[in-house]
């Protein structure tokens, strides 16, 4: 299967999207995170970690620019509130906070410890689902 012809189709491709992006990055088009999670099989979550790690091995963006693009650039592109996708008193903040620095390697955005939601920090495990 590595070796079919549908394989090798797609990693043409592949290269030529990451070389397309970092262009795109070079010429200073805003790159943003997340426009296909939740999209087909790509899963909430896994596919964000992916994709970053994606921008930074593949695109050649730092890491840095790739949490950017996660953070702030996405967040100025879904609305026109300067107070959403910022961190600042008052604000009803969605945090993630991680045990390892994502600036040294951007696998670690994995290693999450807490999450906050709205200004309330989530409980470990799944959330109980009603049941009908």
């Amino acid at each position: 299967m590595l070796e079919s012809e549908s394989t090798a189709r797609r990693r043409v491709a592949y290269d030529y999207v990451t070389k397309f992006v970092r262009r795109m990055d070079e010429a200073g088009v805003v790159i943003t995170v997340g426009s296909d999670s939740g999209a087909g099989n790509i899963a909430y979550g896994w596919g964000t970690h992916h994709e970053l790690e994606t921008l930074v091995e593949d695109a050649g963006l730092t890491p840095l620019e790739a949490l950017a693009a996660a953070g702030a650039a996405a967040a100025t592109e879904v609305t026109d509130d300067p107070d959403f996708g910022s961190v600042a008193e008052g604000m009803a903040a969605d945090l993630v906070l991680l045990t390892a620095d994502p600036l040294a390697d951007i696998r670690n955005t994995r290693q999450i410890d807490r999450v906050m939601q709205a200004g309330v920090w989530l409980e470990r495990g799944l959330p109980d689902f009603p049941r009908h």
